[in-house]
């Protein structure tokens, strides 16, 4: 690990790509800020940026420990560098922190960040540490990798050491990958986890919290801690990582979804830290599901991808849709080869007004506009065509330049927006979808309204994306007239919707026509 206030190099380094992005963008800016959490790497990377740049940029190691004073004048001093332009600094800081100081001393600030013509930010409580397979391999095993093993030679244990043992089967690209998927889903959920997060995580996966001498002291049989891959049941609930780890365990989905006799002779019960297995036994059973998940997951009967094997609902089609959508670009819901989007359409409606079916999207008339016993219900007079794109498509007006990716890319979510014949896509309702969204909305579609997980404003954001589509309508619309009082059972509910002539044998001066039509309910 690296610490900021020694000028010690002899650690643990490895470039994710920082540095490079910041030299490659740093033209004409006055200020680049690097925000995130403690162990995100923001210091290193300052570190390493003092080496390549000149002396005329000035650098402030921590914002966060500035008292309000330092933090005052501070601000100035950034406001002052991208209004006038005299001055550069590279500010490394506490995102909170530092937007409250914002906030407090220089309102104005917050406008000069948002426009960012001559400032970078870098906030790292986006990066995704496993987003790159490439990467998560390349940091994992130069970590294993770091340890010189010849310290060990002289150890009692250095023929039977469970760390060495972890490290040699950890060391391996597919185990890698299945690891990085971990990461990956902790991300997806909602958990930041920090470049030093990761290293730390590793380290406990081979040693189980111990150093040497700890292990060696140990009285209990060595096989209990063997077995970095069950690392799912280390629960320490001060750890929130370790926490959430547990939540995602591989054994709660279907224990009994493997053939035991298939299996037969394709694990090595030491492995597993039993001498047998008694397949009554729960625990025993858990333990072996783990196993297979880093050893044999193509075996087990509900794989279709290792994101499939967690119990994280819709993960692996939020996954598999994400991959499409980058690698095109954009994917059009008219597209007849995703039925997962025509799935999330129907959510979409049904969140937006429960009381509906179809997946056509319904603005639902709440409350009443004439009575409590009248609803309306008012749908486009065309079949909407949803776009879910990458964030680069929308905002280079459906261009499908190559997308480049950097460590701090937003790559793990995407936008929807309702397409319509227009030159530009400027003011289109467009939302923003991440897993948690997602996830809320496919369980609409299934009836499941639930708030668990989910942030207080994700159906304020749902409700504001359905009402600025009517907003945007060019066609006429429809509206559903339904009688919802007891005392109107017997009153049939009616269609109606405004039509244009069509020319044939009509007069095309004439004014719009209304169509009734019954809905036969």
């Amino acid at each position: 690990m690296y610490d900021e206030r020694l000028d010690n190099t002899n650690v643990f380094n490895i470039d994710l790509g920082v540095e490079k992005y910041i030299l490659q963008n740093i033209d004409n800016v006055h200020l680049v800020l690097l925000t995130g959490d403690a162990g995100d790497g923001k210091s290193r990377i300052l570190f390493n940026l003092k080496k390549e740049l000149d002396n005329s940029w000035i650098y402030i190691n921590d914002f966060s420990e500035f008292d309000q004073l330092k933090q005052r004048e501070c601000i100035e001093n950034i406001y002052n560098a991208i209004e006038y332009k005299k001055r550069k600094y590279i500010v490394a800081g506490n995102s909170g922190i530092f937007i409250n100081a914002v906030v407090q001393f220089k309102y104005g600030l917050l406008g000069k960040l948002k426009n960012r013509e001559n400032c970078l930010v870098l906030n790292f409580k986006n990066r995704n540490v496993a987003e790159s397979s490439a990467m998560f391999s390349k940091v994992v095993k130069e970590f294993l990798n770091y340890y010189d093993f010849e310290k060990c030679s002289d150890c009692k244990l250095c023929n039977n050491c469970p760390f060495l043992y972890n490290l040699e089967k950890m060391n391996n690209s597919k185990t890698i990958e299945r690891i990085r998927i971990i990461f990956d889903t902790l991300f997806l959920i909602g958990i930041h986890v920090t470049f030093r997060d990761l290293l730390s995580l590793l380290s406990y996966f081979v040693t189980k919290g111990m150093d040497c001498n700890q292990l060696i002291r140990q009285n209990t049989d060595l096989k209990e801690i063997y077995f970095y891959n069950n690392i799912f049941s280390y629960n320490d609930y001060t750890n929130i990582i370790l926490s959430e780890l547990s939540e995602i365990d591989i054994a709660k989905t279907d224990i009994n979804d493997f053939d035991y006799n298939e299996f037969n002779g394709n694990y090595n019960e030491e492995e597993l830290g039993v001498d047998s297995l008694d397949y009554n036994k729960l625990k025993e059973l858990k333990m072996l599901k783990r196993h297979y998940y880093f050893t044999n997951p193509e075996k087990l009967r509900n794989y279709n991808s290792l994101y499939s094997l967690l119990p994280v609902e819709y993960l692996s089609q939020y996954k598999e849709l994400l991959r499409k959508i980058k690698e095109i670009g954009y994917i059009d819901s008219m597209d007849d080869d995703y039925d997962v989007l025509r799935k999330f359409e129907l959510g979409l409606n049904k969140i937006s007004n429960p009381n509906r079916s179809n997946a056509q999207l319904v603005l639902f008339d709440s409350p009443p506009i004439t009575s409590k016993d009248v609803r309306l219900e008012y749908s486009s007079g065309e079949q909407l065509r949803l776009i879910f794109c990458t964030p680069q498509f929308y905002f280079t007006n459906g261009e499908c330049n190559s997308y480049e990716e950097s460590c701090l890319e937003d790559l793990n979510s995407f936008y929807c927006f309702v397409y319509y014949e227009s030159e530009t896509f400027e003011n289109l309702p467009i939302i923003k979808i991440d897993y948690s969204l997602f996830n809320q909305i496919m369980l609409a579609q299934e009836n499941i309204f639930t708030d668990k997980n989910v942030k207080l404003s994700d159906n304020v954001h749902i409700q504001s994306f359905t009402k600025a589509i009517f907003d945007n309508i060019n066609s006429n619309p429809s509206v559903t007239v339904t009688w919802t009082g007891a005392r109107t059972k017997d009153i049939i509910d009616f269609n109606m919707a405004f039509v244009k002539p069509s020319g044939l044998g009509m007069n095309r001066n004439k004014k719009n026509r209304i169509l009734i039509s019954s809905t036969g309910r």
